[in-house]
């Protein structure tokens, strides 16, 4: 200020659509107006909410359109929705799913997301919270899970991934495979290479922004025949099939990079990125994720 004029404002509060409130007890960000704009654009300002923003166990096809819909409009709601991912990690996977036919949707299709858009009217004010911590040193720790040729079209699976700094979500994804795994091994072991990549570079640029040394990261995974696949590629005959892009992880494993550990299927985070999920199990890691409520009703 001594050198230019300009204004102090304060704390950041808005940006970009994302609400933000800090405060001594952390930091809350959340899309609440943004998320009342795409409702009122998609005539859903006053529907019914909905518990789930997709029913358990939905498969969706590009074939079975019994009665097209207008794609630009489909296309629009859609574009919308995949912005208040980025405070909103609970839409991820259903948001990733609808996304794949914008091509030529159906009716079905413009059901599935209209589902979506009822669950975002019943969690209208939920966002992110980031309570603060006590770590000084706070550690990174990562979750990557698949499902097993879940696409019923072209049997691809989708990987998902997640990575916590401290008790903090800071980054997650549910992207769908470019292969078709041969086993449910294979599936994981893909996931965990993408979740690698991620790692390494979040790694990277805390150490950077921190002026620290690197620090291993730490991975968990639920299937034990990709991790010891992870651990040591060369002896297990079914991985020469695999590219060799995905044995990065094993690169990053003896370089000491990340560490790789086995979580139980319960306590599997990733889970709601891989798959649609029945009610209790998807509130259960909603609340993991520490996706809350953060404005007064």
């Amino acid at each position: 200020m001594k050198r230019f004029s300009m204004s102090d404002l304060g704390l950041l509060s808005y940006y970009l659509g994302i609400e933000v409130k800090q405060g001594a007890a952390g930091i809350t960000l959340s899309q609440n107006a943004y998320a009342l704009k795409i409702l009122e654009a998609a005539g859903m300002r006053n529907c019914n909410p909905s518990d789930t923003p997709m029913e358990n166990r939905l498969k969706l096809s590009k074939k079975r359109v019994e009665e097209a819909v207008n794609p630009t409009a489909y296309r629009s709601v859609i574009g919308s929705l995949r912005y208040i991912v980025n405070t909103r990690p609970d839409l991820a996977y259903s948001v990733g799913v609808v996304s794949r036919y914008m091509e030529a949707p159906g009716k079905e299709h413009w059901d599935a997301v209209k589902r979506i858009l009822r669950y975002l009217r019943g969690t209208i004010d939920y966002g992110c919270k980031y309570e603060r911590g006590a770590e000084l040193k706070p550690v990174l720790l990562g979750y990557s899970d698949s499902d097993f040729v879940g696409d019923i079209e072209d049997r691809k699976s989708t990987t998902g991934v997640i990575y916590f700094l401290g008790s903090s979500l800071v980054t997650w994804a549910s992207q769908k495979q470019k292969i078709v795994p041969l086993s449910s091994c294979k599936a994981e072991y893909v996931a965990a290479a993408a979740a690698a990549c991620q790692g390494v570079w979040l790694s990277h640029l805390i150490a950077d922004l921190l002026g620290r040394k690197e620090t291993p990261v730490k991975l968990l995974m639920d299937n034990m025949s990709a991790i010891a696949l992870s651990r040591n590629p060369v002896h297990h005959d079914r991985s020469k099939h695999i590219d060799t892009k995905y044995h990065f992880i094993h690169e990053c494993i003896e370089d000491g990079r990340v560490e790789v550990d086995h979580v139980g299927t319960a306590g599997q985070l990733a889970d709601i990125f891989t798959k649609a999920l029945g009610q209790v199990k998807f509130i259960e890691l909603r609340s993991a994720l520490s996706v809350v409520q953060v404005h007064q009703a």
